[in-house]
């Protein structure tokens, strides 16, 4: 969230107009996201996938952060450090 919270800030500060997609760029399937969770909570079992009735045509949708960047915002915290820091704080 603090990598979101920064992305708007800095879009308020530099006055952007227009369109501008906050987001990495980088994308990530709902599995792998399980599994990342998951593995950061040391349950690789709690993961299991149901068959899929057909292949989605697009794979995942990516932001295009490339107007984010020529702002100069970039992304600070990973997404595994991110998920360990929720978990961190759900715990406490």
């Amino acid at each position: 969230i603090r990598d979101l919270a920064d992305a708007l800030l800095l879009v308020t500060e530099r006055r952007f107009h227009g369109c501008i997609n906050l987001g990495t760029g980088a994308g990530i399937t709902v599995r792998a996201l399980a599994q990342m969770l998951a593995g950061a909570l040391d349950r690789m079992g709690l993961v299991t996938e149901a068959p899929s009735p057909e292949r989605d045509p697009f794979d995942f949708v990516v932001a295009d952060a490339s107007r984010l960047r020529s702002i100069g915002w970039h992304p600070r915290v990973s997404l595994s450090e991110g998920l360990r820091e929720l978990i961190g704080s759900l715990r406490a």
